[in-house]
């Protein structure tokens, strides 16, 4: 059966597959490769801007770990094999539940009942991009003001030295 559906019940669509989780327009069940993709991110469309404070410590907050899916337990969600690198969504979750959601595991033997059903949690990893790139802006303030301040050591350091040299030369 294909993983894809383009609607909340089957074959509504021109494809078919297990229903979609509600608020999702498709499920896809294994690797979606794409030779490129836009966010909706215009300002027109957006209310309530304001900028981001904090970013670092929110990244600081972050664990990222090394893992592998338990593809022989879930087979039919055709989790990607080998060795990757991500976060945790129960722990992003107390981090910035905003970019956490919960998700239905779809399977045949679940589609119709709704007693069998099994929730995830599922991190947009989109939303991670400029709370990172907050991040490095606010850590390159620090470092542009350590930068001035051992400049600023630096001169007086220099200048202590002229004054020993010439207490030495006396």
């Amino acid at each position: 059966v294909p993983m894809f559906s383009v609607s909340d019940s089957w074959g509504d669509g021109p494809y078919q597959g297990p229903p979609v989780s509600p608020g999702y327009a498709g499920y896809f069940s294994g690797s979606v490769y794409s030779s490129g993709s836009f966010t909706t991110s215009d300002e027109a469309l957006k209310k309530n801007i304001r900028n981001m404070e904090n970013a670092l410590d929110i990244v600081q907050k972050i664990k990222i770990y090394q893992y592998e899916f338990k593809t022989n337990e879930y087979a039919d969600m055709n989790l990607l094999k080998g060795s990757h690198y991500g976060v945790l969504s129960n722990e992003i979750e107390s981090v910035l539940p905003d970019i956490t959601r919960k998700f239905r595991r779809i399977t045949e033997e679940n589609n119709n009942n709704n007693n069998n059903v099994e929730l995830y949690k599922a991190v947009n990893y989109g939303e991670l991009t400029p709370i990172v790139i907050k991040s490095i802006q606010e850590q390159q303030l620090i470092i542009e003001g350590l930068k001035e301040q051992i400049r600023i050591q630096q001169s007086q350091l220099d200048a202590l030295n002229r004054k020993v040299n010439v207490i030495m030369k006396d």
